[in-house]
């Protein structure tokens, strides 16, 4: 019954097409994992960790390995605009 009642004030909701979206925190610390396989990790592995500072901006530090056999790796740490729910860096 909750749901019947909650459907109709969604829909009315995005409607509106000047409506702006919910503020969304990205703060938190987002992990990839790789497949191990012989005791080796192979694929793609990383961390991700995001800090709201204010609401137009955000720290955030970038790792990513590429695993067994090369390693290829590769490190970011900055700051970057956020608006709309979506951080934008460029190099």
């Amino acid at each position: 019954m909750k749901s019947f009642f909650l459907l109709p004030l969604l829909l009315m909701n995005s409607a509106f097409p000047g409506h702006s979206p919910l503020f969304v925190d990205p703060t938190g610390t987002y992990i990839l994992k790789g497949e191990v396989k012989k005791n080796k990790i192979v694929g793609h592995y990383g961390e991700l960790r995001v800090r709201l500072l204010d609401p137009g901006t955000a720290a955030f530090c970038f790792y990513l390995n590429n695993g067994y056999p090369n390693y290829a790796s590769i490190a970011l740490m900055d700051t970057l605009n956020y608006a709309d729910n979506r951080l934008y860096y460029r190099s």
